[in-house]
């Protein structure tokens, strides 16, 4: 109901708040093993930002 757009995401710095509890070697390894690929940590925090964006965009998906 609240009618998140892309452009209002972040009102309040909720976003901002949920990016920071990512477990980022979990991050890491859930992406690695995803894409068969080493990481490095500047390119899971993009990955996670994205992915965060899109579930929360979609109304929530199944990402294993």
């Amino acid at each position: 109901e609240s009618k998140l757009t892309e452009h209002n995401i972040n009102e309040f710095g909720r976003l901002d708040k949920l990016k920071k509890t990512i477990d980022l070697a979990k991050a890491k390894a859930y992406f690695e093993r995803k894409e068969a690929t080493q990481m490095t940590p500047v390119k899971v925090n993009i990955k996670a930002d994205k992915l965060i964006r899109d579930f929360i965009l979609q109304g929530g998906y199944d990402i294993s």
